[in-house]
């Protein structure tokens, strides 16, 4: 067909042999771009992600998503009103409602402070330390009843950092046990150091003297100076300044079947009077 010659008037764009070329039907009146080979489509730089249309035009996206960020919008909103987010009263009602919390924090530590532990919540406490240092202060020994002050003054240094409730209790707690009395004579004086040494314990037996009045006392032969311990203490309680005269001016001498002459004698020094037999004797017992 190519070496044949194509008759006038024949345009081989509308015969059977521009179909066999794949050229197809074309109308010679319309003006068409030149055509780029499929293969070549994926290779453009300007490829966009495929949407899905929607009737009445546009490429917005699709109406699941768009109602989910409505909900979402509308759920934030009555949560979180804008009034309420950035209006003045909730800041007030913040700085109220702190205010209370740490009103109400302070009278929770000032009952802790005062409270008296039972062996269970010392126990839980693991108060083991505190425990043995009031063991120490109180048990038996010593020349006196009372502890020596430099005892008791490194008592109340190592109590200067613990809890006036933990060591508190232990001492009330020690008054009321099955002890010897010198035991709790000991805890009454530690008590009475801790009191003049430092203001939180001072509140604290304050707070709980009815406890050191009427703790039991035993009737026997150290009952009396139990007794006056305890009266001191309370005292001291009250005014931590107070101080105790001694109505003791040293000490007595009782005389026995004592001629006066001869105790004279014996004072200053001079001769015994004429009448004074020698074999009269002086005789001093102190008591």
């Amino acid at each position: 067909m190519s070496n044949q010659k194509v008759p006038a008037g024949i345009d081989l764009r509308f015969t059977s042999w521009s179909a066999t070329r794949n050229e197809g039907y074309r109308d010679p009146s319309v003006s068409l771009p030149p055509t780029q080979p499929i293969s070549n489509l994926g290779n453009s730089g300007n490829q966009q992600q495929y949407k899905k249309g929607r009737p009445g035009g546009g490429w917005d996206e699709d109406e699941s998503e768009q109602v989910q960020q409505t909900v979402s919008k509308t759920t934030t909103q009555q949560q979180f009103p804008k009034s309420i987010q950035t209006g003045p009263s909730i800041s007030a009602a913040v700085q109220q409602n702190n205010q209370i919390q740490k009103q109400q924090q302070k009278i929770t530590d000032a009952k802790q402070e005062i409270e008296i532990l039972s062996p269970e919540d010392l126990q839980n406490k693991n108060c083991e330390y505190e425990t043995k240092l009031v063991y120490d202060i109180v048990q038996p020994g010593g020349a006196r009843i009372k502890q020596p002050d430099q005892l008791l003054d490194q008592f109340c240094k190592a109590c200067e950092t613990l809890l006036s409730s933990v060591i508190g209790s232990l001492l009330l707690h020690k008054l009321y046990s099955e002890v010897p009395w010198i035991v709790k004579a000991k805890s009454l004086y530690a008590i009475e150091a801790l009191v003049r040494k430092s203001v939180k314990f001072q509140k604290y037996f304050q707070a709980n003297k009815n406890t050191v009045e009427n703790f039991p006392i035993e009737q026997d032969g150290n009952a009396e100076q139990l007794t006056n311990i305890q009266s001191t203490v309370l005292k001291v309680i009250d005014d931590p300044s107070y101080v105790e005269m001694s109505t003791s001016t040293g000490p007595t001498f009782k005389m026995g079947n004592v001629n006066k002459l001869i105790f004279e004698q014996l004072v200053t020094g001079n001769k015994p009077s004429q009448g004074v037999s020698k074999s009269q004797d002086l005789s001093l017992i102190h008591i």
